[in-house]
């Protein structure tokens, strides 16, 4: 596997013989597909991650799940706009 700098360096060229966009549309079409989350928390997403406090004293379950109902659903979003614009297949 080429290191960083040789793969910049080929892809300087490429970019400088017209090739670029041509080998980076395939490298991204080739990439695996990546599959959304299911979220299986129980938490409702609400686009604010929660403070939680300490869980030795009270149940702090509920604003656990929601924290990460509300990541996954911003990641999904994230999957779905990359997929739209075509930089994931």
């Amino acid at each position: 596997m080429p290191s960083n700098r040789t793969a910049a360096l080929q892809l300087i060229g490429k970019i400088r013989e017209g090739r670029a966009l041509d080998t980076l549309l395939r490298q991204v079409h080739s990439a695996p597909a990546v599959a959304s989350l299911t979220d299986s928390t129980g938490g409702s997403a609400n686009n604010t991650l929660q403070a939680v406090g300490a869980t030795n004293g009270s149940d702090q379950s509920a604003a656990i799940n929601n924290n990460f109902a509300d990541l996954s659903a911003k990641v999904n979003e994230l999957i779905t706009a990359f997929k739209t614009a075509g930089l994931l297949p």
